[in-house]
């Protein structure tokens, strides 16, 4: 027995496929904005004065999971090289200890994108050696494909 599939159905399904990818007018339709979080597995959104938990890796390193939720910017891309520019830092003092970067597609939609989990690594720091009010500022940026780059940071403390 022979199956026969219509002409149209190769073109049809590819065209569907793609539409899945959003473009920068789909973006435009929303007001842009990002929210810098933490959490492993749900993001909580950062205010000033929070405390950012420190997670201690198994070789002595240590981080912060963190993560962003963003509006109007294209969140994922068919190429890898297209979807989000993201990176995160923590300076104290205008002196960076602490930064991640990726290039990811964030989960969601244009209008509500997220990232979660992802690792904000830090220098090795003796926390004897820093003072217990000492204030930071921890920072996110993405950049789309489009051009459209959001940021948000906000002044926080440590869990030492």
């Amino acid at each position: 027995m022979r199956v026969r599939i219509p002409a149209l159905t190769l073109p049809v399904a590819l065209a569907s496929a793609c539409a899945d990818f959003p473009t920068c007018d789909d973006a435009a339709a929303f007001p842009p904005s990002v929210v810098f979080g933490v959490g492993e597995t749900e993001l909580t959104p950062v205010v000033d004065g929070a405390m950012l938990p420190i997670t201690w890796g198994m070789q002595g390193g240590q981080h912060v999971w963190v993560g962003l939720r963003a509006t109007g910017i294209v969140h994922r891309a068919k190429s890898y090289d297209d979807n989000p520019h993201v990176s995160f830092a923590l300076d104290m003092n205008g002196a960076m200890i602490g930064s991640g970067a990726s290039f990811d597609a964030l989960f969601g939609a244009t209008d509500d994108a997220r990232l979660v989990g992802a690792q904000l690594y830090l220098d090795y720091v003796d926390p004897a050696s820093i003072p217990e009010d000492a204030i930071y500022t921890a920072s996110v940026s993405v950049t789309d494909v489009c051009g459209t780059t959001l940021q948000d940071s906000h002044n926080v403390t440590m869990g030492w």
